[in-house]
């Protein structure tokens, strides 16, 4: 009979996809948000102004997008530089006499002393990727928020 529990790959694939999908609405949301906040501006035409009930909101629903943005240089940057420091770690596990590069060192240092091999990766790269995730999560729901407040007020 096959072992039919999930491995921690399958969990993690689930958690990928989850998060992914997250960050696909967040962004969803706040270029519908924007685009709701400028249907009630003031004024006609491209002259109109940002009501200022929803200046908050407006700059909320940016600092997303802008958290998002950074959110995938971060793990582009992280994971590039953590792929490569494993290279290296690799290129150290061939050859005793090789001297990587100084910037990768204290990571190679890291790997080296982890009793569960060097594949599991330093805390630091899910630590900032998971701020900016939960952090963009945030701001469009406060974002959100404030919107849902001025339409109640403002319909009712």
């Amino acid at each position: 009979m096959a072992d039919d529990h999930p491995t921690l790959a399958t969990y993690q694939q689930r958690y990928y996809a989850a998060t992914g999908m997250v960050s696909t609405q967040v962004r969803a949301l706040a270029l519908a948000g924007l685009a709701l906040i400028w249907l009630f501006r003031l004024g006609e035409g491209e002259t109109g102004t940002i009501r200022p009930e929803l200046r908050w909101p407006t700059l909320l629903l940016v600092a997303t997008l802008a958290a998002d943005l950074l959110h995938y240089i971060w793990r582009s940057i992280a994971w590039g530089y953590y792929q490569y420091a494993l290279e290296q770690y690799e290129h150290t596990q061939e050859d005793p006499a090789y001297a990587p590069p100084r910037f990768v060192r204290s990571t190679l240092r890291w790997m080296k002393t982890r009793e569960s091999g060097p594949y599991l990766a330093p805390p630091w790269i899910n630590a900032v990727n998971n701020a900016l995730f939960w952090g963009k999560t945030a701001i469009v729901s406060i974002a959100y928020g404030q919107m849902l407040v001025y339409f109640t007020r403002t319909i009712f």
